[in-house]
């Protein structure tokens, strides 16, 4: 909880501590001063203090040893003094004028003698290693913006697959960091699913797509934050013949799901979204988010048009209409009685 005050013509920010920072502040209010006599700038620069403040605590809570969540404290309390984070190595070789600007800006700065404060600006500590472990979540936060049109249920089984085919990499591997994985550890991956294969009946293809999802992490982690090698699982796939799935016979519908659309049990909406399945062959997910505009039957070929709406992504299917224009599953099974 926090708010504005003015102390003569100074607007400050009064923070209470949160009861889990309590062992780190001993104050009960944190008062900090926005250096302005205007609320409208007080509100914009209360946003950047408090952040600055909640990371402190962070990086205090997390002790002095390198880690991802330090790493990521020390990286905003940075950023709410305009910089972005820097190790030191790297700061080394950075223009004069940038180390100058840093330098200047603890000097003036009356929270310069915190420790945290000066690692932030500084770069006190090196870049975190991601483990392999962790490179799935890495993943998917990079991909954020991509799986926004998911649906939950997509966004769920996403996550999940990549998660476990991390999970099978670091059973063979073990967990390394991503940058220190080698060519043998990838191919002891394929012996382990060469082994699975002929044990377990499992077929090629679901070794294939597991391989593709973690060589996609690996190589997406390298594009966008220039870690690990992009070529260690090049060239490791299994000679699949892609199957053709077969259609259900015209007598198995007309004999098993017909009858069970005509006994009920399901309501409208699930009897028609069934009934469209069966003739036209298209996911559920598709059908369902259809909507009036997609279903053109005034058209010279009768058809649905089927687009990416809601994270729905399909192609256009087309669909010959025999009888008047009306949508309801008793036009659309007829034709199997």
């Amino acid at each position: 909880m926090q708010k504005l005050t003015k102390r003569g013509s100074t607007y400050y920010v009064v923070k209470r501590v949160p009861a889990r920072f309590a062992d780190i502040e001993m104050r009960k209010q944190v008062w900090i001063s926005l250096r302005t006599d205007s609320e409208a700038e007080a509100r914009k620069r209360s946003v950047d203090a408090v952040r600055s403040l909640e990371a402190e605590w962070v990086a205090k809570a997390i002790g002095k040893e390198p880690t991802p969540a330090r790493y990521d404290a020390l990286s905003a309390l940075a950023a709410a003094r305009g910089f972005s984070y820097m190790p030191a190595a790297n700061l080394a070789e950075a223009p004069v004028d940038e180390i100058t600007r840093r330098a200047l800006s603890l000097r003036d700065s009356e929270d310069a003698a915190e420790e945290a404060v000066v690692a932030a600006v500084l770069g006190g500590d090196p870049t975190p290693k991601l483990m392999l472990s962790e490179s799935a979540a890495a993943y998917i936060q990079l991909h954020e913006a991509d799986a926004r049109d998911k649906g939950r249920h997509q966004r769920r089984i996403w996550e999940n697959t990549l998660h476990r085919s991390m999970g099978r990499l670091v059973e063979v591997a073990g967990d390394k960091p991503v940058d220190e994985l080698k060519r043998e550890d990838t191919l002891a991956f394929r012996a382990m699913w060469s082994l699975r294969i002929q044990s377990e009946g499992l077929s090629p293809a679901s070794a294939n797509r597991e391989i593709a999802a973690v060589g996609g992490v690996l190589s997406t982690l390298h594009k966008l934050q220039g870690i690990g090698d992009p070529n260690v699982f090049k060239g490791i796939r299994f000679s699949a013949k892609r199957g053709v799935r077969p259609p259900y016979e015209v007598r198995f519908i007309a004999t098993r799901v017909l009858p069970a659309l005509q006994l009920g049990g399901l309501n409208p909406e699930a009897s028609a979204i069934l009934a469209v399945l069966i003739n036209t062959g298209m996911r559920p997910s598709e059908v369902v988010g259809l909507n009036a505009a997609a279903i053109r039957l005034k058209h010279a070929v009768p058809h649905m048009h089927v687009e990416r709406t809601r994270g729905i992504v399909n192609g256009v299917v087309q669909m010959h209409i025999d009888r008047a224009p009306t949508w309801t599953p008793r036009h659309l099974t007829e034709g199997f009685r």
